[in-house]
């Protein structure tokens, strides 16, 4: 299930809580939420490949015959880790603005994707030996990979239906090679590569990329709204929009050209020493140089349909989308069912993302000032060596 479900959950359920609150009780001063979200996914591979692939194994050439029947025009691959905490204090901070909650929050995301095409599948592990004579397209191939921190000062109406949040964003790393085309041209003989390259690469600093390194600062903007629109009940909810500044040791590349190489003999580059490849990679590679460059956050935008915690049984839907990654826009549709006032259940069909089809599920326990749930956005894949991707998220409220 989407992670917006469990947001607008713990939204109502603080209303839940503050209900069953005894008069002589004091009402709260402090909330937490708690959300923290794992995943990888792709459109044509499988768990079995990945796992060999990622933790070692033997991929035999049946499994890479099996994969590459299955690859398409374009295939995608991406991971999502998003871990993110906020503190609400329901004590008015300014007097003059009575209706208003604030909040602090702390979040750290990361979100590696990449798309390619059938070529470049076949040429990076078969290697260019069945395209003598030919020429493999490697283009429309996109790779980005993006980590950074945010610390975040944010305000929620105290009716909970619209909120907004400022962030500083902590940079660590940012790297992305765009090759809209890249056509390699293998001789008969193996002696003559010609690459027809039109690409962009940027890459933050490479040295100093770990937690909170500030290889990069931006801002960024967090946002949820809830409206109607035929006679329907939804939130928006936008998530790190904004941008980063990327300047310390900083590389980039963004060029046309056609490169001729004419050498060692390739009949295969993955078999070829490390001194040949060293050598042919130096020739084909386009030079770069050392520039900054501004680069958008991977932003998440969700239309959810407003969660009803009052009833039994109900249907949820939504859709999702991820600016500056390989990621296409994703929809679920399915239903929510509450066994009684302590525990609910939800299950759904999503289609997109980084993926095709998968079963979301999710499970949701209200414990005295505790809300938990736990979900899974693929669920076959959680079991199936030929899944599609696995995924977890993990959600915490309380309040005191």
């Amino acid at each position: 299930m989407k992670n917006t479900l469990i947001l607008i959950l713990l939204f109502f359920s603080i209303g839940m809580f503050s209900q069953e609150n005894k008069p002589e009780e004091k009402p709260d001063i402090i909330q937490i939420e708690v959300i923290s979200q794992a995943g990888f996914s792709y459109s044509n591979l499988t768990n079995e490949f990945i796992n060999k692939l990622l933790f070692g194994g033997t991929i035999t050439d049946e499994l890479k015959n099996k994969i590459l029947d299955k690859t398409k025009k374009t295939n995608r691959i991406g991971l999502e880790i998003n871990n993110e905490i906020r503190v609400y204090i329901i004590d008015t901070i300014f007097p003059k603005y009575p209706n208003h909650i604030y909040y602090f929050g702390f979040g750290s995301f990361r979100n590696m994707n990449a798309k390619f095409s059938h070529d470049f599948f076949k040429t990076l592990f078969y290697g260019n030996k069945s395209y003598a004579g030919k020429t493999a397209k490697l283009g429309n191939t996109k790779v980005i990979d993006s980590k950074f921190e945010k610390i975040t000062f944010g305000i929620l109406h105290k009716n909970r239906n619209s909120s907004l949040g400022i962030s500083l964003i902590i940079g660590d790393k940012f790297h992305s090679y765009n090759f809209k085309q890249a056509d390699l041209f293998t001789s008969l003989d193996g002696r003559q590569l010609i690459v027809n390259y039109n690409g962009k690469i940027v890459n933050s600093d490479k040295e100093n990329d770990n937690f909170m390194a500030f290889s990069g600062a931006g801002v960024g903007l967090d946002f949820r709204h809830d409206f109607n629109i035929f006679k329907q009940n939804l939130s928006l909810d936008i998530t790190n929009f904004g941008i980063s500044i990327w300047k310390r040791n900083t590389t980039y590349s963004n060029e046309q050209s056609l490169i001729d190489y004419t050498g060692i003999e390739v009949s295969n580059i993955i078999n070829i020493g490390n001194k040949e490849i060293d050598s042919v990679a130096k020739s084909l590679l386009p030079p770069t140089e050392n520039r900054g460059f501004t680069t958008l956050l991977p932003a998440i935008f969700r239309i959810d349909k407003t969660f009803d915690f009052t009833k039994k049984l109900q249907p949820i839907y939504g859709v999702k989308y991820i600016l500056n990654a390989n990621y296409i826009p994703s929809a679920y549709a399915g239903i929510h069912y509450n066994v009684n006032k302590k525990i609910g259940f939800s299950g759904a069909l999503a289609f997109g993302g980084y993926t095709n089809f998968r079963i979301t599920t999710g499970a949701y326990f209200n414990l005295k000032k505790v809300f938990a749930g736990i979900e899974s956005q693929n669920l076959i894949g959680l079991f199936s060596k030929n899944g599609h991707g696995k995924g977890l998220g993990l959600y915490l409220f309380t309040h005191f």
